[in-house]
């Protein structure tokens, strides 16, 4: 095939506005992109700034339950170790109060 024979373009005045259309929307659609990274990282960060947040506030009531348990331990242990308070029998006395319907179970 002889080189006159090829197709020509359209236009050679066409050709290099394609370019710059097609750049022009390249760019743009690079813009996007970036914009939607930027945002995607702003809101990961604030996800991981509000779970941090979560994360202290249950670990503070983590350790206000741990206390609390080893608080009612104490107290639980203090009731089996000495005369019941609560009924004025001993502790002792299997015949006193059946401790699960005093205790609500």
């Amino acid at each position: 095939m002889d080189v006159d024979q090829l197709p020509q373009p359209a236009s050679d005045a066409a050709a290099p506005v394609d370019d710059v259309d097609r750049r022009s929307k390249n760019r743009s659609a690079a813009r996007r992109c970036r914009q939607k990274r930027l945002d995607r990282q702003r809101t990961m960060r604030q996800q991981v700034t509000d779970v941090g947040a979560d994360n202290e506030r249950l670990r503070a009531k983590i350790d206000r339950l741990r206390s609390r348990i080893a608080h009612l331990h104490s107290v639980l242990s203090e009731h089996r170790l000495g005369p019941c308070r609560l009924y004025g029998v001993a502790a002792s006395s299997p015949s006193s109060v059946d401790a699960d319907t005093t205790l609500g179970f």
